[in-house]
């Protein structure tokens, strides 16, 4: 069971990438890898997207009840959840102004996993895992994003408190995964689009967030 949540995790991890700055961004609606949201880099807030996804457990945890949630630290930022198997829909409703920090995939250890608690054993078991992984796809209203190979983030070594959706204790822990930011939107209604594969583990995960922007219409 714990093989099946690990790579469960992992295949929601696949989005952020720390590679060298460039100019070339994923499209319209993206920021650039290199770019700060509200004053945060891609790295940062992959990790607080980590803590948000893992740092709590099952009957509380934003993944499971499949919630976007506005970040504790800065409510300009809000972190969108993502599938931990199997395909499905979700709605959010955001404020205007608000940056919003997907993740179609990726690979996610903890010291038990990574059979270690070295640095060295996480990134091992991180790098490893993300290896597997064969097809990932992100779109913005219908928009395909590209050069997603740049938004590839390995994260510095983080801690997760206990419980936690792994473990009853705290634990470190470390993720390498596609990372992307999404612009402010304008008001009304969009559509974001995260898939991934892992073909050797016969495991697809994909959701459709239908995200909405300022106050809903009331006919």
């Amino acid at each position: 069971m714990r093989r099946l949540t690990a790579i469960a995790l992992a295949t929601i991890l696949v989005l952020a990438v720390a590679g060298p700055a460039s100019a070339h961004g994923a499209g319209r609606g993206f920021l650039p890898p290199n770019a700060k949201a509200h004053g945060h880099t891609l790295t940062d807030l992959s990790v607080e997207w980590n803590i948000w996804a893992l740092g709590t457990p099952g009957d509380v945890n934003p993944l499971l009840a499949n919630r976007c949630e506005q970040s504790s630290f800065d409510k300009k930022i809000w972190f969108m959840p993502v599938s931990l198997g199997g395909d499905y829909e979700v709605d959010c409703q955001v404020p205007s102004g608000a940056f919003l920090v997907i993740t179609p995939g990726g690979w996610f250890c903890d010291i038990a996993e990574a059979g270690g608690s070295s640095d060295a054993a996480l990134r091992t078991c991180v790098v490893s895992g993300f290896a597997l992984l064969t097809k990932v796809e992100v779109a913005l209203d219908g928009r395909a994003a590209k050069h997603l190979d740049k938004y590839i983030v390995t994260t510095p070594r983080f801690e997760l408190p206990g419980p936690n959706l792994l473990t009853e204790d705290p634990t470190s822990a470390m993720n390498k995964s596609y990372f992307l930011i999404v612009k402010p939107l304008s008001r009304g209604e969009h559509t974001l689009r995260m898939y991934d594969e892992f073909g050797s583990l016969d495991f697809t995960a994909g959701v459709t967030i239908n995200v909405t922007v300022g106050r809903p219409h009331h006919h």
